[in-house]
Formats: C-alpha cells, structure tokens, sequence
C-alpha cells in the first residue's frame, strides 16, 4: 500500500487550474511543427472558439465549458483532421497531437471514422474498431478495459460475461493477439482462468486487463484484413497505445468503487517541460461485492497492478519512450463444511504474475522518412493448486516469455505515394509442470517468428481513390509464408465510401497446444464495405466478410478440432490438415458522442464452421448465428454561475443478444468411468446453448467547481434482469448427474472518480 500512499499525498497536495485543451500540430511526413495552423473547437450548446499555433506548432484554448466537444483542423494543403469525444472537465488538462497529412491523402476516409492521427497511418476503413479511453467512461460495465468495450461493436462476441474473451467474427478467442505500442506482448489480462470450463488459463483473455484506460491515448481491435505489418493474428488484434503525461502540470486522478481503487498521478519530469512521466497504481477486490450479496461461486478474488510510462523528447523531433507495467492477481476458493457439488470437495489456489516493459525510439530523418524502432519483454506465470483435507491433489505452472525486436518505417516517395517497411522479430518460450496425484508432465516448447512487410500506398484521381497494398513475409522453425493483401478505398461522393479488401494471414498455433507444427495456420479474409455519412456526426455502414483458415490441427476423433480449443489441455494431434471459414454480413448506425448522447447499434448474422480428419463439414463451437447489440447514452447540463463550472447528468445503457454458442454432448458413461467431465466430439458441437440475452445499465453525476476539480459518482448494474445465460454443461463426479453452470447474475457497481 506505499504506492498508494504516495499517489493519495500527491493528490491531495495538489490543486490545478485546467478546463485546457492545448497540443502540438506536426507534419505527419517528417515532424515539422506548422505554424499559423487555425483550430476549431465545437462544444455542446456553445459558441465555436478558434486559436492558431504559434511558430513552434503549440496551441492553447483556456476557459473552455465543461462538457464534450470536437477539434477539428481545416488547413489549406492538409487533409481534414477531427478529433471527436474530446471531454472538458474542471481539474483535467486535455493534451492532444495533431498530426497533419499534407495533401488530399486521406480524402478517401469517412470523416466520422477519423481520429487522431497516428504519427504511422491512420485508421483503416475496413477491418479495424478504433476504441477510446472516453468511451471507457461512458458504456456501462467496461471496468475501464478497451476489450470489454469491443464487444459492443458488429462481429465481436463476449464468450463469457466474467471474461474480456473475445470471439471476432466465429474465430476462436485462443487466436487473438495483442501489441503495445506497436509490438506484440503477452496476454496482458488478470486472472486468465476466469470463465474456463477446465479452470484453466487461456492464451488470450482474462477476468480483467491489466492495463487500466487511464494509461491509454488509444486502441484498436483489428477485426478483419488489417494494413501490411499486422499478421500473426487470423482472430483479432488487440492495438494498444499508451498516453503521454502531461508536461506542463501535476495532475492526478483517483477512482473508488466496490470494484476497488484505481488512482494516477501524471507531470512534466523537469522545469523545462521537455518530458513527463504518468503513472497508474490499482488494487482490486471483490469483497465489498460479496458482503452486499453478489455471489462468485465461493471463491475471493483480488488483483492489483502498477504501470509507468515515461516521454522523453529529444532534439530534432526525435523522442524515446520506456514503460513497465506489472501485475497478479489470485483466484482462491475455500471448501465449505458442506459439499453439494464436486468443486466444493477442495481447496482451490489460483494465482498469476505478468510483467511487461519496452522502450521505442521515434525519430525522423530528413523531410520525408520516419522509423520507430522499439524492444519489448513481457512475461507471465500462473499457478494452480489444488489440495484435498490439505494433500495437494493436483497443480500445475504455465509460464509464457515474449521478447520482441520491432522496427516500422515509411518513406514518402512523391506527393501520392508512401513505401513502408518493417521487421518484428519475435522469441517466445512456453513452460509447464502438471502434476495429479503421482502423475507428473513436463512441456517446455520455444519459437522464433520473424515477420517482415513491404507495402505501398498510393492516392488516384485528386485522392477520391487510395490503394494500400503489400506483401508479409512470415519465417519460423514451423514454416514460412508470403502473405499478399490489399485495400482499395473509393470516395463515391462526400457521403458515399466503397472499401475492398482481400489478404492472406500466417500465425503460429499458440504453444499453450501440443499439436504438430510442422506449418502455420494459414487463412485469406476477403471483404467489401459500404459506409454512408448522412451528417459528420453518424456513420452507417454495411460489411460482407468470408475467411477461410487452412493447416488447422485435428486427430483421428473425427470431430476434434483445435478451432474449437480456447484453454491449456494436452491434445496430442496427428494432423494439420482440418479446415474452418467464417461467412457473414454485418449492418451498423453509430453517433459519436457530441451534443449529449451517442448510440452504437449493430447487427451481425454469421456462419462458422470446420472440418475434421473425416472432411465432414460442421458448425464450430462460436457458431452462434446472431448478434444483436445496442448500446445508448445521454448528458443533460445544468451551468452554475462561472460558464466554467457545472453539474451533469447521466444515464447510458446496453442490450446484447446473441444466439446461443455450441457445445458437445457430455458422454455420461466415460464421465462416470474416469470421474471427469469427458464430451463425445465424434459429431462434433451438436448441442447448441439457449440464446444469449443481457441488459447493462449505468447512472452518473458529474460535478465541476470552478476551474480546480472535477468528480463524477456513478451507479452500474451488468445484467440488470438477472437473466441465467448458459455457460456450458459439465458432469460432476459427486452428484453423478450432468450440470448446467451459469454466467454471473446481476453485479452492482458504485464508484466515485475525481480529478485534480
């Protein structure tokens, strides 16, 4: 708890004049500040306000009104530029970076899909779901975690709702990857056993991330044919991007709920300003949900984590960038004196560790090169013990490293046309111990993947047409690829946007699988995408997707298929030659945040399905037909006597509804005989879960006082009709009869946010 002592001394120490919107505007291509720069600031119910920068591409707009508004950059020679959902509170400066691209570059983008310029690209309009830190403050029940927000958005599924697995488009959730700054990472989640029918951790998700919003400038989650220099990834990518402290004052952040505590504090590292540093501490427990009646099964649930992010510029534009992020969290379960089902018979110990830290460097060179050149090294361990009246009965330890050597360059080669290239090189290691009764196992695999792009991008007819095209060669102990793909954006109109995309993906079967590798699991995703802007503010838009996935492994149990296998387990295959594709079309209508409210509404309808050994085709286990999401939120104001201050008022909420996913028949005899859950997939996922139905809720009051702090108290509800949706099925050795276990009920949560 010093941590937290020290960041509670700070916050309190402190007192801050903010209601500031300040940045830089540069020069996308090589860096340069631009002066003389008009920006225009739109808030709700107010008057425009204007400010230009200054010679050294700086701006500053002071005693903006509390609320919500856009920034938006119309300069003679650059693409237009907005950034959208930009939030005005009392006690919080707004830093941004404006990064202009000079010509008719970007005229292809819908310009509700715009957000910050990324000093790389920008925003894909196709196969990419831009996810910001504000919309983590708004949509009820994300827990301040990017990847719960996700799945409120077309093609993403949750797979369990104590979870952030994702399911995007039919793929398997074991198939998502994820980046920090650009490079890839381990799985930076919490108690990744959470929602796993075995207790098991997965590869990909857990209960919570392990990386709070408060320290992201921005993330993606790449849903589809993402741009050359992502691959490895044939299930999503989650691309996280971390935020720069402020530079010019100390400012903190503390939030409190029954969730737990979660407080940053952030500054400039000197009196010149020319760096910052923002950390970020929380500590986690259920305890206070457990008291109130809120039930998890017996068991007590706790995490914390620290994180840091330190930006130092330096000259020429140049600037480095080094954080550390480290985290555990533990799952444990205590027998009561009673059993009424098997689980209840032991002692249950869970607990994980992760670490990940890096540093990058961005420079630029000359007029026309950039490069961004970073190191990263993440790890995590988890350990499970199990113990009956004090003898360990079963336990095992599953460790991941991940060391990654990342480079990504452009080169802009005339007005219309960019070459880029890139490296990321990438050595992992994966190490088990399992041992139940006197049985033991060891697994210790290793890989090294290297994966390099060589792309282009070009502009046609005054930039109404833009091709992005490229190849990704993929070379590792398992195999070698060449991946080609392509994106071709066509502006019909000022309204109309037409988007074509086909690419070929390799990625290497996680070693948390014991399965031959002998090749890469290999697919082709092709799409077509119509977006119409009826106004700046909504964005409609229709998506038809087909991707096919070869080398998948499989066995002699006809169907048994690693595409549906999301959690560690020995699975010793004998071949690579299953197949699966997902087929589907996808129909949304989203409003930005701007004059008080926002809507995202989305409907997916989808077909997965796989062969075995056999080459029977059949439906795979994420197979759930539907997905239906609607997610709303309105802000009401009321000015005090200072334009500067106010009080506001909140409510949002979401519907989900999905069809329900596939499952396996539990084959009651072999249960019996070896007193384990064991599922008959000789045919398969046969069975199929009831649909899938929730409704989040969420209440908040905001607060401003004059120009020094802001606080926000806000009431959540997840599931608010306690609706019981089916997890899975399972036999239970004591009760000798097949049992249904449900997701959670409905989960309150209070929380009080305050800035200063």
């Amino acid at each position: 708890m010093r941590i937290f002592t020290i960041i509670l001394l700070a916050f309190v120490a402190q007192l801050l004049t903010a209601q500031t919107l300040r940045g830089r505007v540069q020069n996308q291509i090589d860096g340069q500040p631009l002066g003389n720069i008009q920006l225009v600031f739109s808030a709700n119910a107010a008057a425009q306000q204007t400010t230009q920068s200054d010679e050294n591409g700086f701006f500053r707009f002071d005693q903006l009104p509390i609320g919500t508004g856009i920034l938006t950059v119309n300069a003679d020679g650059f693409a237009p530029y907005a950034l959208r959902e930009m939030v005005i509170s009392a006690g919080k400066e707004q830093v941004v970076a404006v990064f202009l691209i000079a010509g008719e570059w970007e005229s292809a983008i819908s310009p509700v899909e715009i957000v910050e310029a990324r000093p790389m690209r920008q925003v894909a309009p196709l196969g990419e779901i831009p996810l910001s830190r504000t919309q983590t403050l708004y949509n009820p029940m994300t827990y301040f975690d990017p990847a719960r927000l996700a799945t409120a958005y077309a093609g993403v599924a949750q797979t369990d709702d104590g979870t952030n697995s994702m399911s995007i488009r039919g793929n398997n959730p074991a198939l998502v990857r994820w980046r920090l700054n650009g490079m890839d990472i381990i799985s930076p989640n919490h108690l990744p056993n959470a929602g796993t029918q075995n207790d098991q951790p997965t590869s990909s998700s857990g209960g919570v991330m392990m990386l709070s919003a408060q320290m992201i400038d921005n993330a993606s989650l790449i849903t589809g044919a993402g741009l050359a220099g992502y691959n490895d990834g044939i299930g999503g990518i989650m691309d996280l991007h971390l935020r720069k402290g402020n530079n010019e004052r100390h400012e903190q952040t503390i939030q409190a709920g029954l969730i737990g505590i979660d407080a940053a504090v952030e500054g400039p590292l000197s009196r010149r300003k020319r760096g910052s540093y923002l950390l970020n501490y929380r500590y986690s427990f259920v305890g206070l949900l457990g008291a109130m009646g809120v039930s998890f099964g017996g068991e007590k649930i706790t995490f914390q984590d620290i994180a840091a992010h330190i930006y130092l510029p330096g000259k020429k534009r140049n600037a480095w960038s080094l954080y550390a992020i480290g985290g555990k969290s533990s799952n444990n379960f205590s027998p009561p004196d009673t059993a009424t089902v098997f689980k209840e018979l032991f002692a249950i110990n869970f607990a994980s560790r992760s670490a990940i830290t890096g540093v990058q460097f961005t420079g630029y060179s000359g007029r026309n090169f950039y490069s961004q050149t970073g190191v990263s090294f993440s790890w995590q361990g988890n350990d499970r013990v199990q113990t009956l009246n004090s003898n360990t009965y079963a336990s095992n330890l599953i460790e991941e490293t991940k060391l990654v050597i990342n480079s990504s360059n452009r080169y802009r080669i005339s007005s219309n046309s960019t070459l880029l290239a890139g490296i990321n090189l990438a050595a992992t290691t994966f190490y088990n111990f399992e041992r139940t009764g006197n049985d033991t196992r060891d697994l210790i695999e290793g890989n090294v993947l290297t994966q390099l792009w060589l792309a282009g991008e070009s502009t046609f007819r005054s930039g109404s047409v833009k091709v992005h095209y490229g190849i990704n060669p993929v070379v590792s102990s398992y195999g070698n690829s060449l991946d080609p793909r392509i994106q071709a954006y066509w502006r019909a109109s000022e309204r109309h946007q037409w988007v074509l995309s086909t690419a070929a993906y390799s990625q290497m079967l996680p070693l948390w699988y014991v399965a031959p590798r002998i090749t890469l699991l290999r697919s082709t995703i092709n799409a077509i995408r119509h977006n119409y802007t009826p106004s700046d503010n909504w964005l409609l838009s229709t998506e038809l997707f087909y991707q096919q996935i070869n080398n998948v492994s499989v066995n002699s149990v006809s169907g048994l298929s690693f595409i549906n296998q999301n959690e560690f387990q020995y699975n010793i295959a004998n071949s690579t030659s299953g197949t699966a594709n997902n087929l589907g079309v996808e129909w949304s209508a989203q409003r930005r945040l701007n004059k008080g409210w926002f809507m995202n509404g989305n409907i997916t309808l989808l077909r997965s399905v796989y062969t075995g050994l056999d080459e029977i085709q059949r439906r795979t286990r994420w197979d759930m037909g539907q997905i239906v999401n609607l997610t709303a939120g309105k802000e009401w104001g009321k000015k005090l006597k200072k334009q500067t201050s106010g009080r506001r008022f909140g409510v949002s909420g979401r519907t989900v509804y999905m069809g329900g996913y596939r499952s396996a028949p539990v084959d009651l005899v072999a249960s019996q005989d070896a007193s384990a859950t064991v599922y008959d997939v000789t045919n398969g996922y046969t069975l199929r879960n009831k649909a899938y139905f929730r409704l989040d809720g969420r209440v908040y009051w905001k607060r401003s006082i004059g120009t020094k702090r802001n606080s926000t108290l806000a009431v959540e509800f997840q599931n608010l009709t306690a609706r019981k949706n089916t997890a899975y099925n399972y036999y239970d050795p004591l009760t000798k009869v097949v049992t249904t276990k449900y997701q959670l009920g409905m989960i309150p949560n209070l929380s009080w946010r305050i800035e200063l």
